[in-house]
């Protein structure tokens, strides 16, 4: 209910009385955010209330905490799709998370796909590729890039 009628102080209170202190503490914390939707938004991450959110973040434009959101739930094409036409200082971060995930789940191909668009590929395919025993997969992508910095620390 403090959400929808826009009460930040009755939703402390509340998360305080249903002893839920880690709501409690981040809606504290989201004090330091200026505008009023941000912090109802938190609110309704901690109550479950992810619709809510959403449209409260996208209310007062604040595309980069929306981002944040999709990430911890896990929802990467939502996040992928909020950075490309929203929040773009954080697409490079986005493209790299998304890459950690599928090193995660060892499907290399698109992991070095999103570490090329992040362009942390120099660095981090030849970490995942030597930290996986894929030698022989590292060597074709060498070869195959033809990126200079990458040639000389195969040789």
């Amino acid at each position: 209910m403090c959400v929808k009628t826009k009460r930040i102080d009755v939703a402390e209170t509340c998360l305080g009385n249903m002893r839920f202190a880690r709501g409690a503490k981040l809606v504290r914390e989201s004090r330091a955010e200026d505008a009023i939707e941000p912090q109802l938004a938190m609110v309704a991450i901690q109550l479950g209330m992810k619709e809510e959110a959403v449209k409260l973040y996208e209310e007062c434009k604040r595309y980069d905490l929306l981002n944040i959101m999709y990430q911890a739930a896990g929802e990467w094409d939502k996040s992928l799709e909020i950075a490309e036409n929203h929040d773009r200082i954080s697409l490079k971060t986005t493209y790299y998370k998304i890459a950690k995930q599928y090193e995660v789940s060892k499907d290399f191909d698109r992991a070095i796909e999103y570490y090329e668009k992040s362009e942390t590929h120099t660095k981090e395919v030849p970490r995942m590729l030597m930290n996986n025993g894929e030698l022989q997969y590292l060597q074709r992508y060498v070869e195959e890039s033809q990126h200079k910095g990458l040639y000389s620390w195969w040789a």
